[in-house]
């Protein structure tokens, strides 16, 4: 059993190759088996998070991205406001503001197909800030600290595990330096979920 509690933070770490991009995969309902099994607040049983009447947002490692500006990708194609106060929130908090500064853009620049002209860890970012822009319920990252630096690693979590309100996290990483920030932690190995924190 995976055991999610609303409105906690969640930490699945384990080495390199030990499947945690899978189990998130089968998390999300991208891949099924019959097996896995969700355990909710230690009451109701479910085999995915589609069960749920939540609002999800999910940043997979590959972030998908579109040709048109900055804003738009984060927004998903809304006009440009420049009094929106939650982008301008959430574009300090990612970085894109720092992506702004060092390619010489701004908000409405664009970024090219699949988001061809920024790198890869900018493009992260930028999809990483659409999933906190749509204010998610449940937020479900995959392995999102690698493309942050560490001032932007720290910034994040400290968001996410402080300054949050009736948000449910599950991040997915390897780095176990971040363990003591989440009420939560397992560990992946062998293909069994191991509880470390509870």
């Amino acid at each position: 059993f995976l055991k999610l509690e609303i409105n906690k933070s969640h930490l699945i770490t384990g080495d390199n190759g030990s499947g945690k991009s899978t189990l998130v995969k089968l998390i999300v309902g991208l891949l099924k088996n019959k097996n896995l099994r969700i355990r909710l607040n230690n009451q109701r049983i479910i085999s995915s998070i589609q069960d749920l009447d939540m609002r999800i947002s999910y940043v997979p490692q590959k972030p998908y991205l579109f040709d048109a500006s900055i804003y738009e990708n984060v927004t998903f194609n809304k006009i440009y406001n420049s009094k929106d106060a939650q982008f301008k929130k959430i574009s300090k908090i990612t970085g894109i503001d720092e992506i702004i500064k060092k390619n010489n853009l701004n908000y409405l620049s664009k970024i090219g197909e699949e988001g061809k002209l920024l790198s890869g860890g900018e493009g992260k970012k930028i999809s990483l800030a659409r999933a906190l822009y749509l204010k998610p319920s449940l937020l479900i990252l995959d392995e999102v600290l690698d493309s942050l630096d560490v001032n932007s690693q720290s910034r994040l979590i400290k968001y996410l595990t402080k300054e949050t309100k009736n948000l449910t996290i599950i991040m997915i990483s390897h780095n176990q330096k971040i363990r003591k920030k989440f009420n939560i932690v397992y560990k992946l190995k062998k293909g069994k979920l191991l509880s470390l924190k509870s």
